[in-house]
């Protein structure tokens, strides 16, 4: 922001030197000279000062934008060597993991494992534990111990009838229908003899 406020006021700046002496230069013959800490100076000579500061001023911005130009182009190219260093980097704390010397050759020193506290471990398990109890999370044993309720109804059996059935043969047409036969009554039982007379 504050590069956008100053690159806009020096091209103000350079806009406002360059109306006033091109005014001047149109109306020397008329404008009035300028008294500066007792020097006068006719509108040639305010002119010649405007011009001066003008080939300055248009300087800067030739060269502000050719910095910012570089510093673009500088920025875009430690962005394009940082994945090249970190994998170089690795290769060398791997192969020199134990020769602390010449990883001072390249610069390097190897890393510091870091040491954890069994204060920060233990809060580090409370705090995992009471997100599993925030979040209802499970293991795969309590998992696997979770069983949905199926229920089955039994099927009922429906009957089938059988094909093997006889046909049933309609009578002819005209044909009377066999006469029914009616079985025997079965014959009476004989009657039982009557008791001996009793002798005096």
């Amino acid at each position: 922001m504050t590069t956008h406020i100053t690159k806009k006021a020096r091209v103000n700046e350079i806009n406002a030197l360059q109306k006033l002496a091109d005014g001047l230069t149109q109306h020397a013959a008329t404008a009035p000279t300028v008294v500066l800490a007792g020097v006068t100076l006719k509108p040639s000579d305010v002119v010649a000062k405007l011009q001066a500061r003008l080939v300055q001023a248009k300087a800067v911005s030739t060269a502000a934008a050719a910095w910012h130009g570089a510093v673009k182009n500088a920025l875009a190219a430690a962005g394009q060597i940082k994945p090249l260093l970190a994998t170089a980097k690795q290769a060398l704390l791997a192969a020199y993991a134990s020769q602390l010397g010449v990883l001072g050759d390249f610069g390097l020193t190897p890393r510091k494992k870091a040491v954890i506290s069994p204060a920060t471990r233990t809060a580090a398990a409370l705090k995992a534990k009471a997100t599993r109890a925030a979040r209802g999370t499970t293991g795969h044993v309590q998992k696997a111990a979770i069983k949905a309720p199926v229920t089955i109804t039994p099927a009922t059996a429906t009957p089938v009838k059988s094909t093997n059935a006889a046909p049933t043969v309609a009578p002819a047409s005209g044909a009377s229908a066999p006469p029914t036969t009616t079985p025997a009554s079965a014959p009476p039982a004989p009657a039982s003899p009557p008791p001996p007379a009793a002798h005096s």
